[in-house]
């Protein structure tokens, strides 16, 4: 909840300060396409402009006009700038920095729903104690897991590795575009592969299915009977739905649409299955000093 408040004791750009700035961009003597720019904000230090240009801000006096050269990656997402050298003429307007409120009881009503900082402590301490306790719990389930599978021959049919990818890629996807972005874009902008991505994922993939396996061969041979309503997968949804700050409709439209409504309800299964498994598993606490020995 920090908040942004103009610089007064200094005129010269440091590192972390925020930045508006003109600028206007040469590659050989003339102006370029999206080279221009006024009142563009700029968190110096935080990476998001052309290798080289933050760090050559630094320095940089408040209303005066400074040279930047740079040189844009061989793989850069705009292909007619990869490898150019550029220049940039920028005038800095305005340096600002990120300064911590108060913690009293009137920035905790502005912030929160809660009257007096003490409530709001509390209400913190409960979640972190929540956080800690699921993570546990999170940690005990792989750890279960992976000794079960670990110990499990499986043949892992290429198909389902395949599939595997498919369904980790479509997630990347989904996670990238909440960046802006979208896989198409991340690829050429990081100048690699499908094929590349592919690789680097495929260990995790064949763990994910020999997972899935093994659970589906322990459920048979136990007699194991995990039934999915479908008041569960509306429940599942609704939780995607509010994670992602959309509408109930909408998620289920897109679930349907990416053929992932199958593997929504494979996902609760599984986390049923896996409730189950713990459930029944016999947990031994070892003392921290044991463990490092």
């Amino acid at each position: 909840h920090a908040r942004l408040v103009p610089v007064e004791d200094r005129d010269e750009v440091q590192e972390g300060d925020l930045v508006l700035i003109d600028f206007t961009g040469y590659i050989d003597g003339k102006p370029f396409e999206g080279g221009q720019a006024e009142g563009y904000s700029l968190e110096i230090g935080s990476g998001s402009f052309v290798p080289g240009f933050e760090e050559q801000l630094v320095g940089a006096k408040l209303n005066e006009e400074k040279r930047i050269e740079v040189i844009y990656p061989e793989k850069y997402y705009k292909e007619e700038l990869a490898g150019k050298e550029a220049v940039f003429d920028v005038k800095v307007k305005e340096i600002k920095k990120k300064e911590l409120p108060e913690l009293d009881d009137s920035f905790v009503k502005e912030v929160s729903e809660f009257e007096t900082i003490e409530e709001y402590r509390h209400d913190i301490e409960k979640k972190l104690k929540e956080e800690l306790e699921s993570r546990k719990k999170a940690e005990l389930e792989i750890k279960l897991i992976d000794k079960i599978s670990d110990g499990s021959e499986v043949e892992i049919p290429e198909v389902l590795v395949e599939r595997q990818l498919e369904r980790m890629l479509i997630d990347m996807d989904q996670y990238l575009r909440l960046q802006g972005l979208d896989l198409e874009k991340y690829l050429k902008m990081s100048g690699r592969e499908i094929s590349d991505i592919k690789a680097e994922q495929r260990a995790e993939a064949e763990k994910r299915v020999k997972r899935d396996l093994v659970l589906e061969a322990i459920m048979k041979k136990e007699g194991i009977e995990v039934e999915v309503d479908e008041q569960e997968i509306e429940e599942k949804i609704k939780e995607i739905a509010e994670h992602y700050n959309g509408g109930v409709e909408k998620v289920r439209e897109f679930l349907i649409k990416q053929g992932r409504l199958e593997k929504l309800r494979e996902e609760v299964r599984y986390r049923k299955t896996i409730d189950f498994l713990v459930s029944e598993a016999t947990v031994k606490e070892i003392p921290a000093e044991e463990e490092s020995a």
